[in-house]
């Protein structure tokens, strides 16, 4: 199967066990029991990601499937969106992955070492200087 394909049958199988429909590109809605009800969650993954999740991570369309459905039904009554996250969907309060903060070290905050036979630390390679020549 393509990723077109294997997404729409994610798409398909979701709409068999509750209403699912792609609401737009990269975007799917599915109602899930609240409660008394359902509530809409949306779902953020497209097709290559789908791919990406069904291939190497669970290597069965069924199987990635029926992680979607489960982690769907452990979402909190604040988690509108399920995101895709390297290989698996993550619940989430809103449609993005927060921004990360650059990580800027410190000069001589860090280094790397080596390490001599008996296991004591040898040179350090933050205290190696090169010149501008």
């Amino acid at each position: 199967m393509t990723d077109r394909a294997d997404y729409e049958e994610l798409v398909s199988t979701l709409n068999e066990w509750t209403y699912a429909t792609e609401a737009a590109p990269g975007r799917i809605g599915v109602s899930i029991p609240d409660g008394a009800g359902f509530r809409t969650v949306t779902i953020v993954m497209d097709e290559g990601q789908w791919g990406d999740m069904v291939g190497p991570m669970w290597g069965s369309l069924t199987d990635a499937i029926e992680e979607v459905t489960r982690t769907l039904l452990t979402m909190t009554p604040d988690q509108n969106y399920l995101l895709y996250g390297q290989y698996n969907v993550v619940p989430s309060t809103e449609p993005t992955w927060p921004e990360r903060p650059t990580f800027v070290p410190k000069p001589g905050s860090g280094g790397w070492f080596a390490y001599n036979r008996d296991g004591s630390r040898g040179d350090r390679f933050a205290d190696y200087v090169e010149s501008d020549e």
